[in-house]
């Protein structure tokens, strides 16, 4: 699913960044020599109307940063609100379109061959 990562940061912290409005996040643990290493951070912003995401990314010296705000009405908010924040961080996916945020995390584990990884998630 993910195919390749060109690093952005493309976070838009005072659009999409809602902290009383915070609905749930999650996050890509990797545990290696002993410790616990946060590899990705989403959080999720829920209003009446829209749903915003906010990812931030950094392993072995990579960082990138992305987010994204979806409203309407007919699919599933979160689900497009974290794609799309991970596109806007450069993660190249290919293949399903229907990519719940825990999918995503668990792709990228895979895709950096992590052998020992968690998805921790939280709720407002």
């Amino acid at each position: 699913m993910i195919k390749t990562l060109k690093p952005q940061n493309t976070l838009n912290g005072k659009a999409h960044r809602k902290e009383n409005n915070f609905h749930n996040g999650y996050k890509l643990l990797s545990f290696d020599g002993g410790e616990f290493h946060e590899i990705m951070d989403i959080r999720v912003y829920r209003t009446d109307r829209t749903c915003s995401a906010c990812l931030w990314y950094c392993h072995a010296g990579v960082y990138c940063s992305g987010s994204a705000k979806a409203s309407g009405y007919g699919y599933d908010k979160e689900e497009c609100a974290v794609k799309s924040a991970f596109i806007g961080a450069g993660f190249i996916i290919e293949g399903s379109s229907h990519t719940s945020p825990e999918r995503l995390c668990e792709a990228v584990a895979k895709w950096l061959c992590l052998e020992n990884w968690t998805i921790v998630r939280s709720h407002g």
